[in-house]
């Protein structure tokens, strides 16, 4: 400590120590005594610092001493950066009596973010995102893109071998003998040609419900795969921020994430900037985390365009062709 918070903690272990331990004097009433004792010589500033340091030289938690409400409720203005100066941090816990409905400490001592399902953790993230976040983590569908236009010339080439011959299997099965447009009937031995097989799906009015099968299956795909994709960028994101490498449900159908490490950091940054104890502004931890994002970090991002996002070809192919041999009968 500086000389002057040395000279403010001998003369508050001489004159008030006994009478706080004794007669339950709160720290505002101390601090106020001080300063009509000493006048304007030393600041509320350096009489706080004073007080809390001497205890913590003793190695005694000074809000073992006074209450601790009291102490932020008066001077909620000073005592943040007093506590970072004097280095209470590393040696007591000011959040102790904090308690969160989705925060619980396991039998170690590990700390977790407990929350009831994905959507929750839709506020973490831009405003203009969060509808998205809400449909991508709902069991139910979402179709994020509308196929109702979609002519099965955009994607019959993408089709794969396996999914022919389950389209040539249900053609069997259900057209076989079928009048084509042009005379003649289907026969087997037109669907052993790919490229015949193809016209045949192209341009046939009998074939006409499969073809409408076909498209419908391509729109599927299409959403399955921007939802699959965004899900993970989303997952990605939680888990960078959190510095997690996994997030899972647990036997309380429960999703939990270990933030033993950082809910102290948050804490601390909350306390700073808004010079509150976040448990006086918040009953769950994730409100806190989402004030300190909104307020002085950035918002979680999906990282894409939304306006321009279309998901990967690829990935569409392989669920394109993975729906049609799961659902073509």
């Amino acid at each position: 400590m500086n000389y002057n918070s040395k000279l403010i903690g001998k003369y508050y272990s001489t004159i008030f120590e006994k009478k706080v331990i004794n007669n339950g004097m709160t720290f505002d009433e101390v601090v106020e005594n001080i300063r009509e004792e000493i006048g304007e010589e030393f600041s509320e500033y350096d009489i706080i610092k004073g007080i809390l340091g001497y205890y913590l030289e003793k190695n005694v938690n000074p809000m073992d001493i006074f209450i601790d409400d009291d102490i932020f409720y008066y001077f909620r203005d000073d005592l943040p950066p007093v506590l970072n100066e004097i280095g209470f941090h590393d040696k007591f816990n000011v959040f102790e009596g904090c308690d969160y409905y989705d925060i619980y400490f396991d039998p170690k001592g590990d700390i977790f973010l407990s929350v009831d399902s994905w959507e929750d953790f839709k506020e973490l993230f831009r405003k203009d995102e969060q509808y998205t976040i809400e449909n991508v983590t709902s069991e139910d569908w979402f179709e994020m893109f509308n196929f109702s236009y979609i002519d099965i010339n955009e994607f019959i080439d993408d089709i794969d071998v396996k999914s022919l011959l389950v389209i040539k299997e249900h053609i069997i099965d259900n057209y076989l003998g079928h009048e084509l447009d042009e005379g003649g009937v289907i026969t087997v031995e037109m669907l052993n040609d790919e490229d015949t097989l193809k016209d045949m799906i192209r341009n046939e009015s009998s074939l006409e419900d499969l073809k409408h099968d076909l498209e419908r299956f391509y729109g599927d795909a299409y959403n399955v795969t921007a939802e699959g994709e965004l899900f993970e960028n989303f997952l990605n994101e939680l888990k960078d921020f959190f510095g997690v490498s996994d997030i899972s449900w647990d036997d309380r159908n429960q999703l939990k994430i270990k933030i033993t490490s950082t809910y102290k950091n948050y804490s601390l940054d909350y306390l700073d900037e808004f010079l509150y104890l976040p448990c006086e502004d918040h009953s769950r931890f994730l409100d806190v985390i989402s004030q300190l994002l909104n307020d002085t970090y950035n918002k979680l991002s999906l990282g894409v365009n939304l306006d321009y996002y279309y998901p990967d070809g690829n990935k569409v192919d392989k669920n394109l062709n993975e729906i049609i041999v799961d659902n073509l009968y």
